[in-house]
Protein backbone atom coordinates (compact mmCIF):
# COMPACT_ATOMS: atom_id res chain seq x y z
CA UNK A 1 0.00 0.00 0.00
CA UNK A 2 1.72 3.56 -1.50
CA UNK A 3 1.44 6.57 1.33
CA UNK A 4 -0.33 9.12 -0.10
CA UNK A 5 1.54 12.79 -0.41
CA UNK A 6 -0.16 15.34 1.85
CA UNK A 7 -0.85 18.65 -0.51
CA UNK A 8 1.89 21.17 -0.52
CA UNK A 9 1.33 24.02 1.47
CA UNK A 10 1.55 27.62 -0.26
CA UNK A 11 3.90 29.44 -0.21
CA UNK A 12 4.19 32.87 0.79
CA UNK A 13 4.56 34.15 -2.28
CA UNK A 14 1.60 32.45 -3.46
CA UNK A 15 -1.60 33.73 -0.83
CA UNK A 16 -2.93 36.68 -1.90
CA UNK A 17 -2.11 39.56 -0.41
CA UNK A 18 -5.03 41.98 0.02
CA UNK A 19 -2.94 45.24 0.53
CA UNK A 20 -1.34 43.96 -2.76
CA UNK A 21 -3.96 45.64 -5.15
CA UNK A 22 -5.33 48.53 -6.40
CA UNK A 23 -7.17 50.18 -3.48
CA UNK A 24 -8.18 53.28 -4.87
CA UNK A 25 -11.46 52.81 -4.22
CA UNK A 26 -11.25 53.31 -0.41
CA UNK A 27 -10.49 57.35 -1.51
CA UNK A 28 -13.68 57.59 -2.99
CA UNK A 29 -15.44 57.54 -0.10
CA UNK A 30 -14.88 59.27 3.08
CA UNK A 31 -17.43 56.57 5.04
CA UNK A 32 -14.95 53.61 4.18
CA UNK A 33 -11.96 55.55 5.96
CA UNK A 34 -13.17 53.82 9.26
CA UNK A 35 -12.57 50.35 7.84
CA UNK A 36 -9.10 51.34 6.35
CA UNK A 37 -7.77 52.25 9.08
CA UNK A 38 -9.18 49.22 10.69
CA UNK A 39 -7.36 47.02 7.82
CA UNK A 40 -3.75 48.61 8.34
CA UNK A 41 -4.35 48.40 12.27
CA UNK A 42 -4.53 44.25 11.75
CA UNK A 43 -2.71 44.09 8.78
CA UNK A 44 0.49 41.89 9.65
CA UNK A 45 3.32 44.01 9.89
CA UNK A 46 5.97 42.35 7.58
CA UNK A 47 8.23 45.31 6.30
CA UNK A 48 11.08 47.27 8.34
CA UNK A 49 11.58 50.77 7.86
CA UNK A 50 14.70 53.18 9.16
CA UNK A 51 13.21 56.34 10.37
CA UNK A 52 15.52 58.61 11.79
CA UNK A 53 14.07 61.49 14.11
CA UNK A 54 15.62 63.51 17.06
CA UNK A 55 15.74 61.81 20.43
CA UNK A 56 13.64 64.42 21.72
CA UNK A 57 10.57 63.26 19.16
CA UNK A 58 11.41 59.22 19.93
CA UNK A 59 10.88 60.25 24.08
CA UNK A 60 7.56 61.72 23.53
CA UNK A 61 6.35 59.11 21.60
CA UNK A 62 7.34 56.82 24.08
CA UNK A 63 6.46 58.76 27.04
CA UNK A 64 2.73 59.04 25.23
CA UNK A 65 2.91 55.42 24.85
CA UNK A 66 3.68 54.30 28.20
CA UNK A 67 0.48 56.72 29.45
CA UNK A 68 -1.29 55.00 26.91
CA UNK A 69 -0.17 51.38 27.58
CA UNK A 70 0.53 50.53 24.21
CA UNK A 71 4.22 50.36 22.11
CA UNK A 72 5.88 53.73 20.25
CA UNK A 73 5.60 51.58 17.29
CA UNK A 74 2.39 51.28 16.69
CA UNK A 75 1.61 55.35 17.66
CA UNK A 76 4.29 56.12 14.65
CA UNK A 77 2.47 53.88 12.66
CA UNK A 78 -0.67 55.37 13.87
CA UNK A 79 0.07 58.83 12.93
CA UNK A 80 1.43 58.27 9.69
CA UNK A 81 -2.11 56.76 8.33
CA UNK A 82 -3.71 59.80 10.15
CA UNK A 83 -1.22 61.71 7.99
CA UNK A 84 -2.56 60.24 5.21
CA UNK A 85 -6.06 59.99 6.26
CA UNK A 86 -5.76 64.01 6.17
CA UNK A 87 -4.18 64.53 2.97
CA UNK A 88 -6.53 62.59 1.39
CA UNK A 89 -9.35 64.37 2.28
Amino acid sequence: MKKQKAPAKKRKSEVQDPLDRDMSFVFDDPTKWKQFSELFQFAPKDKTITLRMSADLLSRYKKLAKEENTKYQKLIREALLEFLLKKAS
